[in-house]
């Protein structure tokens, strides 16, 4: 799969650079009808994510209800720098990268038993 047709398809990252967003952060995402499509980094060859898989959340997904299990919310704005009311306007991506990030890939995005996907690209410029 090319990073560049993702990129036509409307897929964007945490970074303005897609090719930034899924090699260095591992993360990206396309608002569909219904739901939110997550591209995520599955393996990492020590200096960029190298496989992928997807995870998909409805489009209105409430993230506290989501995630009930998570009791220490104050935690992640306070990490994020965030007030809760400044955090819960953010969009569900940034919402998604900043609880994978304090709570790792698997417990946020699930786990993946496959090989996963591979990305070419060309280099941003």
């Amino acid at each position: 799969m090319r990073i560049e047709e993702l990129e036509s398809e409307g897929w964007y990252g945490v970074d303005a650079c897609l090719e930034t967003s899924l090699l260095e952060y591992g993360l990206a995402c396309i608002a569909e009808e219904n739901q939110t499509k997550f591209l995520y980094g599955i393996s990492y060859d020590g200096s960029n994510y190298d496989r992928f898989s997807f995870a998909f959340f409805d489009s209105d997904i409430d993230v506290k209800k989501e995630f009930c299990w998570i009791n220490s919310w104050e935690d992640v704005y306070e990490t994020c720098g965030m007030s809760k009311s400044e955090w819960h306007k953010m969009d569900l991506l940034s919402k998604i990268y900043d609880l994978v990030s304090y709570f790792g890939t698997e417990n946020i995005l699930g786990s993946c038993y496959e090989d996963g996907i591979e990305l070419t690209t060309e280099l941003c410029k």
